[in-house]
């Protein structure tokens, strides 16, 4: 049970305190509602640029990594569809160093023109390294727009490509930075060592006096995009093997139903006994490898199914083994030891996740970000209670043709058989 108090600041700052007296390490964790899906069309990339620059300093701080490294703290973040997150820990007895050094990075980022031109540098180096250098690093520039027509969940956190990425100018920073990173649009969450009043009147100290901002409108509905419609489409890459990928459309991360589609990937893929991992590499020796996953997303999600297919293997063969398995669990229902296992390993994966001070700000900020920070004390009872009905009737609803959409790599330019 991670407990923890909830208050909200005059400009709108959201705050989760969860206090852990018997830890000696302390983290602060911001969740700023700056993902991708709030790029302007043709500057995609700037959500994850800016991330970059949110460590180029202020008037105060002229270098955020100092202050922190002096006092034995770590940082660090990233950038998704949704949201961009902030992270810094160390001794319990820095925390209003850590407190400090995100207000004032909040409230006055300098933001100047020789730094923003070596990170937008840096971030198009990482584009050729992550997305043309990395064997399948395209997958999303690829399969986006298959999977989310239509709706800002496609656009690559990295951006669309280079060309994109070179348009954003220092003028559309600081306009993100105005709009994007104020209080009204941030998640704040202090876990580990600490006295919950001590650190209210601190916060109310740092925080208070920043500026409200007008937060975040999505400019888009995220569910508006067309889920029925079957989409393949091949291409050619110089990729170490064959793969093929298989999207199919499931509910928001809030939903009682992501719980069962959840279930299906550690059923499907999860360890040497799962179902495709026994039908596709152990028995017909068509992949070496397989994985079944979800995006993640806040809105409506995918579930991905991914194959790297063995030397020589036809692609057809996979597809079609991959359908019969999907097939046959529409309609059987899974034995309950094998559901009890899912759960267990799902759960056990959860628990692996709070278990640090540091995961425990992350997922309180994250699980409030979706509507509830409650949820993070919740999960365990709704995995527990999906039964084989809900699994099939969501596998049924998941795993339809009209709504696969398929994309194959070629390696080298080899043709799927036919």
């Amino acid at each position: 049970m991670v407990e923890f108090t909830r208050f909200t600041l005059d400009n709108g700052l959201t705050v989760l305190l969860h206090p852990e007296p018997d830890k000696y390490s302390a983290a602060v964790n911001i969740l700023y509602r700056a993902g991708t899906i709030y790029e302007e069309a043709g500057y995609t990339g700037l959500a994850h640029l800016f991330e970059h620059l949110m460590f180029t300093g202020t008037p105060a701080v002229p270098s955020y990594d100092v202050p922190l490294q002096k006092a034995g703290g770590e940082n660090n973040a990233f950038t998704c569809s949704d949201y961009a997150t902030y992270y810094s820990y160390g001794p319990a007895v820095n925390l209003p160093l850590y407190l400090s050094l995100e207000a004032d990075r909040m409230r006055s980022l300098m933001l100047r023109e020789k730094e923003f031109n070596v990170q937008r540098k840096v971030v198009i180096e990482e584009f050729y390294e992550t997305c043309t250098d990395e064997p399948y690093g395209d997958l999303w520039h690829q399969f986006g727009d298959m999977v989310y027509p239509d709706c800002p969940y496609n656009i690559p956190v990295i951006g669309r490509d280079v060309n994109e990425i070179q348009a954003i100018n220092l003028d559309r920073i600081k306009q993100w930075y105005a709009e994007m990173y104020s209080p009204s649009n941030a998640i704040l969450a202090v876990s580990g060592r600490f006295d919950v009043n001590q650190v209210t009147a601190l916060i109310n100290a740092e925080f208070g006096s920043v500026p409200r901002g007008k937060g975040a409108t999505l400019p888009f509905n995220t569910d508006n995009f067309n889920t029925e419609l079957s989409v393949q489409k091949s291409i050619k890459s110089n990729v170490p093997a064959d793969a093929i990928f298989m999207g199919f459309p499931i509910a928001r991360r809030s939903a009682r139903e992501y719980y069962s589609a959840d279930l299906w990937t550690e059923i499907l893929s999860g360890g040497k006994s799962s179902r495709l991992y026994e039908r596709l590499i152990n028995k017909e020796k068509l992949l070496y490898e397989v994985e079944v996953y979800t995006n993640d997303v806040a809105g409506p999600g995918v579930l991905i199914i991914e194959g790297k297919c063995n030397r020589q293997a036809d692609l057809q063969k996979v597809e079609q083994c991959i359908w019969a398995e999907l097939e046959k669990i529409k309609s059987v229902p899974i034995p309950q030891d094998e559901l009890k296992k899912a759960v267990n390993k799902t759960l056990t994966t959860i628990e692996f996740s709070e278990y640090s001070t540091v995961n425990k700000a992350i997922n309180l900020c994250y699980f409030e970000f979706l509507g509830d920070a409650r949820l993070i004390n919740s999960e365990t009872a709704i995995y527990h209670s999906i039964t084989t009905e809900d699994l099939i009737r969501e596998a049924n609803t998941i795993f339809q043709t009209s709504h696969a959409k398929t994309l194959f790599y070629l390696k080298n330019g080899r043709r799927k058989k036919t």
